[in-house]
Order: structure tokens, then sequence, then C-alpha cells
């Protein structure tokens, strides 16, 4: 059996548990632990990245198909309401691009006819929105063999960014900003996303800095030692704080639309905006909005002042917040690889 728990971004803003598992022939194995709460659904995605030789000695399509076929006649039977994930793809050749033959084949062969879902692991970009491509890619191959009447979601079940280098703690302050921004940018074209650590002693794609053995250097499990958490962690915190409840309306078109995003989020008649841009040295946008207020909230690293960055999140850890008003001719807001999530008055409660 493996089971696996993963912090997920779910449409509406928050975080939410995902739950897969399997054995070694993919079919599932005995009841599942009445203490998983109902709430949380399980997810069974079939294998993992059987389009690699790591996970399967000679990857072929006809073999997983039969796999599926399989598996998903005994889920079903067991579990009417799982939400069945195929594919499950690495990138090709484990470098940066999407495995598209291996999953045209699948499709060909009726993938679709047996799953809810397709899953793949946008592994090794150089930023979270370069997955925006391999979306708008794998959503044109599935719509073409989709069967009538049905629209295939799309689930990027995988994703990470190395966070080691010669100057690590730097590093993971900037690839902290990815997480709020893959979430954000998946979630704008409809794909749930999933970050995951690759093994438990690996910190290249970690959430947590790990305490390590002072004369070995390696990684420690310390029962009632408190892991600390890294800056994506607790950029993410802020994403969900600030924007729960929320869910992706549209992308508006501002700036550069290549390098500069900002999204629309709505609360029922409340509605807030997120906006970044991947320029490494930032700029300033003008955000045409009618007179008004409201909150600007945001979490943004201070290069090498651990005890800086505490001071301006607050005691709580809900982030930078900052009142904020402007004219008819709009909002100009300075941007950076950081989020910021604008809040009208109506949205902050007021």
């Amino acid at each position: 059996m493996r089971l696996t728990v993963a912090v997920a971004a779910s449409a509406e803003m928050g975080s939410a548990v995902q739950l897969a598992a399997g054995d070694a022939t993919g079919a599932p194995r005995g009841p599942f632990p009445s203490t998983i709460p109902e709430a949380f659904g399980i997810n069974y995605e079939l294998w993992n990245e059987p389009n690699i030789t790591l996970f399967w000695p000679k990857p072929d399509p006809d073999a997983y198909m039969a796999l599926v076929a399989e598996t998903v006649s005994a889920i079903r039977a067991e579990d009417p309401s799982a939400l069945i994930l195929g594919g499950a793809l690495s990138p090709k050749d484990m470098q940066d691009e999407l495995d598209v033959e291996f999953i045209t084949r699948c499709l060909e062969r009726g993938l679709l006819k047996h799953v809810d879902a397709i899953s793949w692991h946008p592994y090794n970009l150089a930023q979270p929105e370069q997955a925006r491509e391999q979306i708008a890619a794998l959503r044109a191959l599935v719509d073409q063999h989709a069967p009538v009447g049905r629209r295939i979601e799309l689930f990027a079940s995988e994703i990470g960014y190395d966070a080691t280098g010669p100057e690590e703690a730097d590093t993971l302050r900037f690839h902290g900003s990815f997480l709020p921004r893959m979430f954000l940018s998946n979630l704008s074209l409809g794909v749930p996303t999933v970050w995951y650590e690759v093994t438990p002693n690996s910190g290249r794609f970690s959430l947590i800095e790990r305490p390590r053995d002072a004369n070995k250097g390696q990684y420690v499990f310390p029962k009632r030692i408190a892991w600390g958490f890294k800056p994506g962690v607790a950029a993410v915190r802020v994403l969900s704080e600030a924007l729960r409840g929320f869910s992706v309306a549209r992308r508006l078109e501002i700036g550069d639309a290549k390098t500069d995003f900002v999204l629309e989020l709505q609360n029922g008649r409340r509605r807030a905006l997120a906006a970044w841009t991947t320029v490494e040295a930032g700029h300033e946008l003008t955000i045409p909005l009618p007179a008004g207020s409201g909150t600007l909230v945001s979490y943004e690293a201070v290069r090498g002042d651990e005890a800086e960055q505490l001071r301006l999140m607050g005691k709580d850890e809900s982030g930078v917040r900052m009142p904020v008003e402007w004219e008819a001719g709009g909002l100009k807001l300075a941007v950076n690889g950081w989020p910021k999530y604008l809040l009208t008055a109506e949205a902050a409660g007021r």
C-alpha cells in the first residue's frame, strides 16, 4: 500500500488534502482506515510516471492501458465516488517537456473512457508560469479525444522546483515565491496542483527546513523538535489567509502578457486581485479601477534578515497589510516576483 498525503490548492482558495493509494499492481488493497475524514475524499492516481524507465523498465502505453482497465474496474467496485487520475506522466526523458507521444498513444487507446482526469508532473521548469504552455497543449489533446459531452479535468499532481545551490538560503527565498505563483497561475487555467517533496532525505523540493546532525550533516527526524518552515510555506499561508473563500474568475489583460499577471478573484459579490511579475527587477503596473480603497496584503522575504521578516509579518503571520487608496485613474502598484493581494474595501469586510 502506498498512501500519499499532499498539500494542494483547491478551486476555492485555501488548502485541501488529496489522498492516493495503490499496491505494486496498481490495484487498491483492503479498506481504507476509518480515521481518514470523508470530507478529504480519495483520489487514485494510476501508477507513477509509467513513461520513464525509473518506474516502468520498458515504458509501453499498451501495457499501461491494460493496467488502467483492470485497476479502474476494481476501484469503481469498491469506491464508486472515487476520482481516478490517469497518466501520471513524468516530463519527457526527465527533462522539462511534456511527453506528448506517450500520452497521445494512451488517449488513442481509450484512456479517457476509464478515468476522470489526466495528471502529469511538470518538473524542472525555470518558472511556474511555464506550465501554462504544457496546460494548453495537454488541454488541446484531451479535448480532441474526450468522449462526446464530457470535459476531462487536468491535474498537476506532482510539481516542485529545485531549491539547492551554492547560496541555498537565497535560493530558498527566491523559490519561496514560486509556490503561491504556481497555485495561482495553474488555478487561473482551472488546474488544481499538488506540491510534492521527492524523498524524505532530500531538501531539493522540500517545504520545510529539517534539523541536521551536527557531526554527519544528515537530516534527522527528532520527535520533539519543531521543524522550521521555508519561506514558501509562509507565502502560501499568506495566500490562503488573504484569499480564503475566493475563486479565480479571470486573468486581466494588464501589462506584458508574457511576464505580468493580474488575476481577478471573487467570493460572491466580494472582489480581490492578485498581481505579480516574472521580471526579476520588478516594475510598476497601473490597474484600472474606479476610485476606491482597500487593503494590500503581501509576503516578501527580506534578504538575509529573518528577524525583520518576522517583524513585518506580525505575530499571526497573516502577511504584511497596508491600507491603500486610489483615484479614478486606477491603482499604481509596484509588482515583483512575490504576489500581492488587493482586497477592495468590500472584500475586506468594511
